[in-house]
């Protein structure tokens, strides 16, 4: 399996579509409940929120706290909230490739 030379220019063209996508996005598009229930002791971004020192969530795009740090190595399997914000990202881009790549 593999790309005919003839599709490049679309999955070219998908994936600047999803880079396109991608700027702006912020916590509350990468933290899907799915992501949060696989990787977290909550099952939805809003139960995750609800028990952790941030207010609200739209409060999770702003620059994390030490608070916010501990509570996630605590409650999730990673270390800090850049290294879950970092994972997220990165399986929503991995996402985004496979859906505009396979509608390509």
């Amino acid at each position: 399996m593999g790309i005919d030379p003839a599709e490049y220019d679309d999955v070219q063209d998908a994936l600047e579509a999803v880079e396109e996508r991608a700027e702006g996005v912020g916590a509350t598009e990468v933290l899907t409940d799915e992501f949060v229930d696989d990787h977290t002791e909550f099952s939805s971004l809003e139960a995750f929120v609800d028990a952790s020192p941030v207010p609200s969530v739209a409060d999770l795009d702003a620059s994390p706290t030490g608070a916010l740090d501990e509570f996630v190595a605590d409650h999730t399997e990673f270390v800090d909230y850049d290294n879950m914000i970092d994972t997220a990202v990165s399986d929503w881009v991995d996402s985004e490739i496979d859906l505009a790549v396979g509608s390509a």
